[in-house]
C-alpha cells in the first residue's frame, strides 16, 4: 500500500490538515481505516469537498425548511398561471364581482370562478356574496408586495438584456 492510499485503495488527498476520503459509496467506509479522515459520498460527487463546514452549514438550513418546499414548489405552480396572474393584477386595483373578472380576462365565468376558487383555497382572496353577485378582492398584501418586487425584478433583467 503507497502513502495516500487507505486498506480499501481508496486514494487520500491532504488539503488544510484534514484529510478526505473519495468513496463509491458511503457505506464503505470504515472509521477503522482511518479515524482523521473526513468522508465524501461517492455517488453524488466523486470531487473532494474542501468546505465541509459551508456544506453542513447549508445543509442544516435546508432540512429545517424541508417541509416548506413542497408548498412553496405549488405555491409557484399556482402563480405560474398567466389567467391566475392576471386575476390577482386585476383584483390589485379592486374588489370585482365574477362576470366582470371573466371579461377582464375574455374568459367564461365558470372559467373564471374555477380559477378564483384555485386562488381562494390559498387564502390569498377574500369573497363576499350580495345577493346572486359574488365580488372578490385580494387578501394578501404580502403577496401583491411580492407580485410588485417579481415585476420590478423582470423589468431591470429585460432592460439589461
Amino acid at each position: 500500500m503507497t502513502p495516500g492510499e487507505s486498506a480499501h485503495s481508496v486514494p487520500l488527498l491532504r488539503s488544510n490538515d484534514f484529510r478526505f476520503i473519495i468513496c463509491e459509496d458511503i457505506e464503505t467506509i470504515d472509521a477503522s481505516m482511518n479515524p482523521s479522515a473526513k468522508a465524501i459520498a461517492g455517488p453524488v460527487c466523486k470531487i473532494t469537498c474542501f468546505e465541509q463546514k459551508k456544506v453542513a452549514r447549508i445543509k442544516a438550513k435546508l432540512a429545517k425548511e424541508e417541509h416548506l418546499l413542497p408548498k412553496l414548489a405549488d405555491l409557484y405552480k399556482l402563480l405560474g398561471n398567466t389567467t391566475r396572474l392576471k386575476i390577482l393584477l386585476a383584483l390589485a386595483q379592486g374588489e370585482l364581482c365574477v362576470c366582470d373578472i371573466a371579461h377582464v380576462l375574455g374568459l367564461t365565468v365558470a372559467a373564471t370562478s374555477h380559477q378564483l376558487k384555485l386562488l381562494r383555497d390559498q387564502g390569498w382572496l377574500a369573497m363576499r356574496n350580495d345577493g346572486k353577485m359574488v365580488y372578490y378582492r385580494l387578501h394578501s398584501e404580502g403577496l401583491l408586495k411580492v407580485l410588485k418586487g417579481d415585476f420590478s425584478l423582470l423589468a431591470k433583467r429585460l432592460a439589461g438584456a
